[in-house]
């Protein structure tokens, strides 16, 4: 999804249309979505909590993600590119977020 994200970021920043990346971003948004919901039904075993934490943070900071690049493709719509900017930022910080989680979540198995 990153890459779709910097995508959008980048005709953003360079005052393009977005729209062209729009559709790679709302299916990596989507498919970022669905791989989370199906982490969370497989979650590490409550009795390794530390880690069963980090990876149920890291998942939520990830569906954040998702749902920021979803206001992303809405504010595109709209024209309100400004709005949608700080969505993908938003939504870049989460991704971020996540990966340093599920980086805890494992090292906690260790």
């Amino acid at each position: 999804m990153s890459q779709s994200a910097d995508s959008v970021a980048s005709d953003l920043s360079l005052g393009t249309n977005p729209s062209v990346d729009e559709a790679a971003l709302q299916s990596a948004a989507a498919s970022l979505q669905s791989d989370t919901q199906a982490a969370e039904d497989n979650l590490i075993p409550d009795c390794l909590q530390d880690a069963h934490q980090a990876e149920s943070t890291g998942l939520t900071d990830f569906n954040n993600s998702a749902i920021d690049c979803g206001n992303a493709i809405t504010e595109i719509r709209e024209r309100d590119y400004a709005v949608a900017d700080g969505d993908i930022q938003a939504a870049d910080a989460a991704m971020q977020w996540g990966s340093t989680e599920i980086e805890k979540a494992t090292d906690n198995l260790k």
